[in-house]
């Protein structure tokens, strides 16, 4: 049986629509979600700004890796930037694969501060040249939940620098007193602090912490 969801395909108007991940959250624990809608304008522009933005958005909330053409990771404008992101994505899924393949997607824990927002997205439309301006934090992440019932958290760093981040994972948390686990990224990266979970995440990268 196929289950067929526009998944990560946003239809914004600048700030006036945001989009929540409803088919993830539903659906995940029964049904793979895979693909994404990203053209070589989102690598060559800006940096590759709405490239990265896109597949932190799509590897946050558990969709599989889909569309990566060739030519992305050779010979487009910042494809050296696009074959690094690939490998660390790729590597961040296998590691986390109890959760964002196996797993079940959860509420999205609280930044403890608001997370600064990266303006000026040109989240391209398919394959075309037309955009939506878009706003999203700097750093994406969501909490997912594995069959045998561990917890974890997913972040993604869209933008060039780093970034720290602070989450309230207290109603996630099995044993307050444990250590967090760094499935993917700089275990020193990662600390719990009285039910606040502190991570530095690196640009355009992904980062996986499963709570005690």
């Amino acid at each position: 049986a196929y289950l067929t969801v526009n998944t990560t395909w946003q239809l914004l108007d600048r700030d006036e629509i945001t989009a929540i991940p409803i088919a993830q959250a539903v659906y995940h624990d029964y049904a793979l979600m895979y693909g994404h809608w990203i053209n070589a304008h989102d690598l060559e522009t800006d940096g590759g700004r709405s490239y990265f933005a896109k597949w932190g958005q799509s590897f946050v909330w558990g969709v599989k890796s889909g569309w990566g053409q060739p030519e992305y990771f050779t010979t487009r404008e910042n494809h050296e930037l696009a074959l690094e992101e690939w490998g660390h994505r790729l590597g961040a899924y296998q590691a986390a694969k109890d959760f964002l393949i196996y797993g079940a997607m959860l509420r999205q824990p609280q930044p403890v501060a608001p997370i600064p927002m990266q303006t000026g997205i040109k989240w391209h439309k398919t394959w075309s040249t037309t955009y939506h301006d878009v706003t999203m934090p700097v750093v994406l992440h969501e909490a997912w939940r594995s069959p045998d019932g561990r917890v974890a958290i997913v972040l993604y760093n869209i933008s060039d620098q780093n970034y720290r981040v602070a989450l309230d994972v207290k109603n996630l948390l099995k044993n307050a007193s444990g250590k967090c686990n760094v499935l993917y990224g700089q275990p020193d990266n990662a600390q719990l602090k009285e039910s606040q979970l502190h991570v530095k995440v690196p640009p355009r990268q992904p980062f996986v912490v499963e709570l005690p």
